[in-house]
């Protein structure tokens, strides 16, 4: 697994989010989880092939103030920030969360990235069904 970054970095970009209105992805891992480990090797591809510096891989452990504080006590768990703010994450037959815990395939992480993408431009909230 590649280097994950630095929370400085991060917290930087989500200042920057605040001006430039474009949403920035936020997976926090764990080193020793598998589940973990397959998300991070999916959003280090994703990250990749973007032309966009939106998307971050953060060490849960590490930053475990930093995580609990945003909620996440279990990982994997993906946080999309707008405008330098968690935004709301919306599934059917769920409670309305600040993030995406769990494993999901690559083509549904996509999708999640593309959708928040999309809707950073109309300022709507993130909506996963």
């Amino acid at each position: 697994m590649e280097q994950l970054d630095e929370w400085s970095q991060v917290n930087s970009e989500l200042n920057k989010s605040c001006e430039d209105r474009k949403p920035r992805f936020v997976l926090f891992v764990e080193k020793w989880n598998p589940f973990s480990l397959h998300a991070a090797r999916i959003f280090q591809k994703l990250k990749a092939e973007s032309t966009e510096k939106d998307i971050f891989i953060v060490d849960a452990d590490k930053l475990f103030s930093i995580a609990s504080g945003f909620g996440v006590i279990g990982t994997p768990a993906l946080v999309v920030f707008f405008r330098g703010m968690p935004i709301k994450i919306k599934r059917r037959g769920w409670e309305e969360d600040i993030k995406y815990v769990g494993i999901a395939s690559e083509d549904n992480y996509s999708k999640i990235v593309s959708m928040g993408r999309e809707q950073a431009i109309t300022g709507n909230p993130l909506i996963c069904d």
